[in-house]
């Protein structure tokens, strides 16, 4: 029990340490990409050996939460990058509808108001 106790805590020390470096990372390298892209690679490598120990069943479970998360991080980060376009709607990927910004003018122009309806059919 003595030795678990002494692991677990070494094992909380280094990742509160490992956590402050990244931080310290961030924060000092917000003009340069290279010392990111070093604190993204770090967090990877972490959560690989973490995985890896979890055992098949918590290896599952975790790849649920973790694929939830990245889907809302990446919803919470595309709704206030097309909120912060001024109007404008952001680029998406193949397949998905823009989304207009808040307070944009979403109705449709017709040919009075600058737009284009094309040829239109004649009338019986």
């Amino acid at each position: 029990m003595r030795d678990i106790t002494k692991s677990l805590l070494s094992a909380t020390w280094a990742l509160s340490l490992f956590g402050a470096r990244q931080f310290a990372t961030v924060t000092t390298g917000l003009n340069n990409q290279a010392p990111l892209d070093e604190v993204g690679a770090g967090f990877d490598a972490v959560t690989r050996v973490a995985v890896q120990q979890m055992g098949e069943t918590f290896s599952q479970f975790f790849d649920s939460g973790d694929k939830m998360q990245r889907a809302t991080v990446d919803m919470f980060l595309d709704f206030f990058s097309r909120s912060s376009s001024c109007g404008r709607p952001a680029p998406t990927a193949a397949g998905q509808q823009p989304v207009a910004s808040p307070g944009a003018d979403t109705r449709i122009q017709g040919p009075s108001q600058g737009g284009s309806w094309g040829p239109m059919p004649p009338v019986s």
